[in-house]
C-alpha cells in the first residue's frame, strides 16, 4: 500500500511541475513576442486545463500598418497537450485598425480552434472558426454581417497531405455603402439565402509549424465538391478539380451554373465590355434556357477559357 501511495505522490508532483512549467512557458511566450502586447496574462485551470486570460491585448503588424485590439480573450487547452487549443473572443469583438481606418468585428459566441499533432513538426490536424450573429462595422455603418458562421479545415487521416474544407455563412448581408458600390438593385433581398462551399486541398507536404515563418507548402490540387450562393433570384453553383504542376500552372475544369445571370450582368454595367452580353446570350441559348448559364471554366496551357471563350493567361500559383 505504501508503494502505491509513493507512486501516486510522485506522479502528482511530476504533473504539478509539468502544469506550472507549461503555464510559465505560456506567459513567457506572450511576453517575449514583440507582435503581442498585453496589460495582463493569467493562467489558471490547474490541474486538468490551461486557461489563459489575456487582458488589454494588442496584435501589431507594423509592416502592413495593422493593429488588432481586444479588451480580453481566453485561450483554453487540456493540460496534457496545449497544442489542442480553443480561443474565445468576447461578444463585443475586436477593434481592427488598418492604415488609420478603425473597424470593429463583433460576433456572438465566437471561437477559433486549433489542433496540432504532438511531435517536433507540429503538423496541423484541425483548424476551425465558428460564431453566431456577426458584424463588421466602422464609425458610420455596418459593412458586412450575417448569422451563424462555420469554417473548418481537417486533415485526412489516411492521406496526411490532404485537407478537407468546409465553409458556411448564414444570412450574409452587405451594408448600404457596399450595396451601392456593387449596384445592387433597390428592393433586392437584404441577405443571402445560402453561401457555402466544400471540398479538399492537396498539398505537397502536411501543413506544419515550419510553414508559419517559412514558405507555404506547394498546393498540388483543389477539388471543389460543391459551392453554392443564393441571393434573391440569383443562384450560382460550381464544382470541379484543378491541379497545379511544379511551377504552379493550373490544369483542370470547374463547372459553373448561374441562374438569372442577367441580374448580375446589370450590376456589373460599365465594368465589362458591351459585347460580353452578346457572348453570354449565345452561351445561354446553347444551354436551352436564356436565363441560365451552364458554363465550364477550363484551365489549360497556362490560359483560362470560359466555355469556348479564351479569357487570357493565368498567373502561376507560387507559394510565398
Amino acid at each position: 500500500m505504501r508503494g502505491l501511495i509513493r507512486i501516486v505522490v510522485v506522479l502528482a508532483v511530476l504533473w504539478t511541475a509539468w502544469w506550472f512549467a507549461a503555464a510559465y512557458a505560456i506567459r513567457e511566450g506572450i511576453a517575449r513576442n514583440t507582435d503581442v502586447q498585453a496589460a495582463s496574462v493569467e493562467v489558471t485551470g490547474f490541474p486538468l486545463a490551461l486557461v489563459t486570460q489575456i487582458s488589454g491585448m494588442q496584435l501589431l503588424d507594423p509592416a502592413r500598418d495593422v493593429q488588432v485590439t481586444a479588451d480580453a480573450v481566453r485561450l483554453e487547452a487540456p493540460a496534457w497537450w496545449p497544442g489542442d487549443a480553443t480561443l474565445f473572443v468576447p461578444d463585443d469583438g475586436v477593434q481592427i485598425t488598418i492604415g488609420g481606418r478603425v473597424l470593429r468585428l463583433s460576433a456572438q459566441a465566437a471561437a477559433a480552434s486549433l489542433a496540432l499533432h504532438p511531435g517536433i513538426a507540429l503538423e496541423l490536424e484541425r483548424l476551425g472558426v465558428t460564431s453566431g450573429d456577426w458584424a463588421l462595422t466602422d464609425a458610420a455603418e455596418t459593412i458586412l454581417g450575417g448569422g451563424a458562421l462555420d469554417i473548418g479545415l481537417v486533415q485526412n487521416a489516411d492521406a496526411p497531405t490532404q485537407y478537407e474544407f468546409n465553409a458556411r455563412a448564414d444570412g450574409l448581408r452587405l451594408g448600404s455603402d457596399v450595396r451601392g458600390r456593387l449596384g445592387v438593385p433597390v428592393g433586392w433581398p437584404g441577405s443571402m439565402s445560402a453561401l457555402e462551399a466544400g471540398g479538399s486541398l492537396q498539398f505537397a507536404d502536411p501543413l506544419a509549424q515550419r510553414h508559419v515563418q517559412g514558405p507555404a507548402p506547394h498546393l498540388n490540387a483543389i477539388q471543389l465538391t460543391q459551392a453554392l450562393a443564393i441571393w434573391g433570384d440569383v443562384e450560382i453553383s460550381g464544382a470541379g478539380t484543378v491541379v497545379f504542376d511544379a511551377a504552379g500552372v493550373p490544369e483542370g475544369e470547374l463547372s459553373v451554373l448561374v441562374r438569372n445571370w442577367r441580374v448580375l450582368y446589370r450590376m456589373a454595367d460599365g465594368l465589362v465590355p458591351q459585347q460580353t452580353e452578346i457572348m453570354l446570350n449565345a452561351l445561354a441559348n446553347i444551354g436551352g434556357n436564356p436565363d441560365t448559364l451552364d458554363l465550364t471554366l477550363r484551365f489549360a496551357g497556362g490560359n483560362a477559357f470560359l466555355g469556348p471563350i479564351p479569357l487570357g493567361p493565368v498567373p502561376p500559383l507560387v507559394p510565398r
